[in-house]
């Protein structure tokens, strides 16, 4: 996995925690003293990778969404590792959970990771998890941060995506290469949002977005 750029260090933990929607704090419990989130880099404030991301997200749903008490969590991510040898669970297996119990999509069937594996039927995958786009092989690619503080998440449209290849994991506008930052960053100096969208090729609701994802990422 070492030169495997979805596993290598892209982001702080101040940016991984926003990106996420997660107080700083909490985040900083989660790869702490929780043990639950080990940072591919744990001795570097930027040491945070795309995989650690998709953790961080996971497990922000399953506390914010469902209140899954962390100690259970952490005993099942445990039992996670233990049982299938993957270093990273929460973001390497399709995580589901009726909002007490943990489970994971693996093998052909779901397996109740805080029960010892014993399998259970399938709930209804969460909106926080749709957020994922995952490959052939499970694994999670690409990632549509949240761009705004909504209570129904599922109105956030996927027009900004995170992916580790493209503009080294920042977001960028689904389609193009076209960086939230630099789109905030030209908003800024005084172009217009339809300037903006003749200009990348891309609707006005799509320049929007960017403009509010980054605004989120430097928000105190």
């Amino acid at each position: 996995m070492k030169n495997d750029i979805h596993y290598t260090p892209l982001y702080t933990r101040v940016e991984t925690a926003r990106y996420t929607r997660t107080p700083i704090t909490t985040m900083q419990y989660w790869c702490s003293g929780g043990a639950v989130i080990k940072p591919e880099n744990p001795h570097s404030a930027g040491g945070m990778s795309f995989i650690n991301l998709i953790e961080v997200h996971v497990l922000a749903a399953l506390r914010r969404t469902h209140r899954m008490p962390l100690h259970k969590i952490r005993d099942s991510v445990r039992w996670l590792k233990n049982y299938t040898r993957i270093d990273h669970p929460l973001a390497e297996l399709d995580i589901q959970t009726d909002g007490f119990n943990l489970f994971i999509d693996h093998l052909g069937q779901l397996i109740s990771a805080s029960e010892n594996g014993q399998t259970v039927i399938r709930e209804i995958v969460e909106k926080y998890l749709r957020r994922i786009e995952r490959d052939s092989h499970g694994r999670p690619v690409r990632f549509f941060p949240f761009t705004r503080d909504v209570t129904d998440v599922a109105i956030v449209p996927n027009l900004i995506v995170m992916d580790p290849v493209v503009a080294f994991g920042r977001p960028v506008i689904q389609g193009t290469r076209v960086t939230a930052a630099t789109i905030l960053e030209r908003w800024a100096a005084g172009d217009d949002i339809n300037l903006l969208a003749r200009d990348y090729d891309v609707n006005s609701e799509a320049i929007q977005e960017a403009i509010r994802c980054e605004t989120l990422r430097h928000a105190a």
